[in-house]
């Protein structure tokens, strides 16, 4: 990993292991927002009533002005992908049987976004400022993480 590459694609993964072990927690923040979405199968996001700025993913507290954020409002269910990225290979660099299409969608109003499969579209026809809903997977069926948001779809 010493030498120079100037072409993207042979920096497709680095090879080997990194010894790092860690447990990752969702947070206060973290785990009110996947309770609302299991529960409720909406997307929540905490608003500065100070600043005036609502956060998604929700924060405990504003970045701005470091008061402590306990408002909760619902996220409007339409967002915009910011950008996106379409993958043709799985992390071992097989070949997908279709390509699978990952957007960070923003929120009008929202301060940040969601990062998640866009879906019911062919990857040609994925662009940026495309409008999105979020598909919500059934309640019997959710279980309080992302995955409870199936993908987003064309608006």
């Amino acid at each position: 990993m010493l030498e120079k590459t100037f072409v993207n694609q042979e920096m497709l993964r680095w090879k080997g292991e990194i010894p790092v072990e860690y447990l990752y927690t969702a947070g206060m923040a973290g785990e009110q927002f996947f309770r609302m979405l299991k529960e409720k199968g909406r997307l929540m996001g905490t608003v500065c009533t100070k600043c005036r700025v609502a956060y998604l993913p929700p924060r405990m507290f504003c970045e701005r002005c470091f008061s402590s954020l306990k408002r909760w409002e619902p996220v409007p269910r339409q967002g915009v992908i910011f950008t996106y990225t379409v993958n043709h290979v799985d992390i071992d660099n097989n070949n997908l049987s279709a390509p699978i299409v990952i957007a960070l969608v923003k929120f009008k109003g929202f301060h940040g976004g969601i990062i998640h499969k866009v879906a019911e579209i062919s990857s040609e026809e994925v662009n940026i400022g495309m409008i999105v809903t979020s598909v919500v997977e059934d309640a019997k069926k959710r279980t309080g993480t992302i995955n409870d948001i199936k993908y987003f779809r064309p608006t």
